[in-house]
């Protein structure tokens, strides 16, 4: 594991570091004591960019290692695994150019808390990034990961109407080597009106619609009139109604919903066309008082 940059903190939580040689060796000078160690890097370093490159983690024991003399100890990291995302069309056609991002169960994010045995009676832990990629011609995106980190991969597949869907698939196992395959999902157009419980157009808002299993996802924008259209997986979902200024990249609050509301509420798709009638909205009045009311 070449590279490697291997510290040593102390209990006053000074640290000194070192990085390991082309060889994954490396010596660290330091007084008697008790120390974390941290081990930060990835398998696919070099000596100009150390321990930055994709694929890395940075890992503290509790301080309960005992320097008190010269000591030898090789520490030992765990050998990543591939997921291999095949991204295909609905035919089984490869697609380029769609992003990948691989979520781990803990947080669902590309990044989770991961331990390991670094050596004998060494226990490391810390936060470890899988990263994800852009499929290339062949449709193939490689995610590295800490082995049974990635449980979950998410494709952003964008429509011909710009429209951006996000197909997931899940229970991945990665603890060895493994390959996938994720494809849009199948879709119908649908559109309709956001109207709140009198009747009266949402204007302006963020919609979206999600798989109750979380498993795709797709939005729009309300338009002035309160009309929406997008492509959805029919049957039971749930719908997200946001008007929250900067919810989506700088967006600001155009709706004609108070601002920072964010409605959810379940929804079936039974066909191509439906609208979207919000529950009526009810007033909470908080009376703020002394001691003496």
């Amino acid at each position: 594991a070449a590279w490697f940059q291997v510290s040593l903190g102390d209990l006053s939580n000074r640290w000194t570091s070192t990085t390991a040689d082309a060889d994954g060796a490396f010596s660290l000078f330091v007084t008697p004591g008790n120390y974390s160690v941290g081990i930060s890097g990835n398998l696919s370093a070099s000596p100009t960019r150390p321990y930055s490159v994709g694929y890395g983690f940075f890992s503290v024991s509790d301080g309960a290692f005992s320097l008190l003399s010269d000591t030898t100890l090789d520490l030992t990291v765990p050998t990543p695994t591939n997921v291999t995302v095949q991204v295909q069309d609905a035919l089984g056609n490869a697609l380029s150019g769609v992003a990948v991002t691989p979520g781990t169960e803990s947080s669902g994010m590309p990044y989770s808390y991961y331990t390991f045995q670094a050596a004998p009676g060494l226990s490391v832990g810390g936060l470890t990034y899988a990263p994800g990629g852009v499929s290339d011609a062949d449709g193939i995106v490689v995610v590295p990961s800490m082995p049974g980190q990635v449980t979950r991969a998410s494709a952003a597949f964008v429509l011909p109407n710009g429209q951006t869907v996000y197909n997931t698939v899940t229970g991945v196992n990665s603890t060895t080597d493994t390959t996938i395959t994720v494809a849009p999902p199948a879709l119908v157009s649908w559109s309709g009106v956001v109207r709140t419980a009198d009747g009266t157009p949402v204007t302006g808002a963020v919609l979206k619609a999600v798989a109750l299993d979380g498993s795709w996802s797709s939005g729009a924008f309300v338009g002035s009139d309160g009309a929406f259209a997008l492509d959805v997986v029919p049957g039971e979902v749930k719908i997200e109604i946001l008007s929250y200024p900067g919810m989506l990249s700088g967006v600001p609050n155009l709706a004609s919903l108070p601002p920072r509301w964010r409605i959810r509420m379940p929804y079936t798709v039974t066909g191509t066309a439906g609208d979207i009638i919000l529950p009526a909205a009810t007033t909470l009045t908080i009376s703020v008082e002394d001691a003496t009311g």
